[in-house]
């Protein structure tokens, strides 16, 4: 789809993604509690005033009333996203059961989820092997969780069993899919590594087949990577694929070296990410790397 509209048919949202559209804007928060729920509020408020687009929930647990429903009850006009791995797996011993797992996507989505990030990939357990050229397999929370639970278990992505299942609600409440990046690089010696091209490789077809199935899907492919291949990038996944894919970006971060000033080096990368029509961009706050993010944080 060359442009989509983020935003559940139960939802007032409605944030326009694709071809010649300007790109919008991501923020991540998150709870460890209830009481640093407040702190995370004041971040949407202000998230709100400058102009953020959409949010995405990241708590690691479970609260008396999660971050996204309360930001979607007082900013209606903004997308809320959520992940739901990381709870399912709080609230079953580190376990994501296939069933427990689809349990939370189905209560997300009546309850209005805009969008949900899936790390569908890797598919199978045999899969891991290509991150053994890693210093540092994932990044990726959900993508830890997932893994975690293969390798305990000794089975495939608990995603396989219940797709099916999540592409039909998804479609019935235009809920938009972010197919996530277990292995996105952690440092920009890793971008286009074998894991990392094998992954791209996997997401874009994991997009061709959502797409096909009249589902709306965003590609998350990069985070930190090198400036200069950031536009070929982008232009090299699109031209292999055929057309225009909305690409949701990490950043990206053009440098290792930037600690306690990241949203600067994000701030290349991002200019010229936007400067190729990718969907949108999550915010880099400057302790990405070395803290939890205050409100300043966010505001910068």
């Amino acid at each position: 789809m060359e442009k989509i509209i983020i935003g559940n048919v139960l939802s007032h949202a409605n944030i326009e993604v694709g071809l010649g559209l300007e790109t919008k804007i991501n923020l991540i928060i998150g709870a460890n509690s209830e009481e640093q729920a407040e702190d995370e509020k004041e971040k949407i408020r202000v998230a709100a005033e400058l102009g953020v687009h959409t949010i995405i929930d990241l708590s690691t647990v479970r609260l008396k009333q999660s971050l996204w429903q309360w930001g979607r009850e007082n900013f209606p006009h903004i997308a809320f996203g959520k992940v739901a791995p990381i709870l399912v797996a709080r609230e079953n011993g580190g376990d994501v059961p296939p069933a427990k797992l689809l349990e939370e996507i189905r209560w997300s989505v009546e309850a209005g989820c805009d969008y949900m990030t899936l790390n569908l990939i890797p598919p199978k357990l045999e899969n891991l092997k290509v991150a053994g050229c890693r210093s540092f397999p994932t990044t990726s929370r959900q993508g830890g969780v997932l893994m975690r639970y293969m390798l305990k278990h000794k089975v495939d992505n608990p995603y396989n069993p219940i797709i099916k299942d999540i592409l039909a609600l998804f479609r019935e409440y235009r809920v938009t899919m972010h197919i996530g990046s277990t292995f996105r690089p952690s440092g920009i010696t890793e971008a286009y590594d074998s894991c990392h091209r094998w992954e791209l490789q996997q997401q874009m077809e994991m997009f061709r087949q959502i797409d096909e199935m009249g589902v709306q899907a965003i590609v998350e492919p990069f985070s930190h990577q090198p400036l200069i291949d950031i536009g070929p990038g982008i232009a090299k996944l699109r031209s292999e694929h055929g057309g225009y894919v909305p690409f949701q970006m990490l950043g990206p971060i053009v440098t290792d070296v930037s600690f306690d000033c990241d949203q600067y080096a994000t701030v290349a990368g991002a200019a010229v990410a936007a400067m190729n029509n990718v969907g949108k961009i999550t915010t880099i706050p400057p302790r990405e790397h070395i803290g939890f993010p205050t409100l300043q944080d966010t505001i910068e």
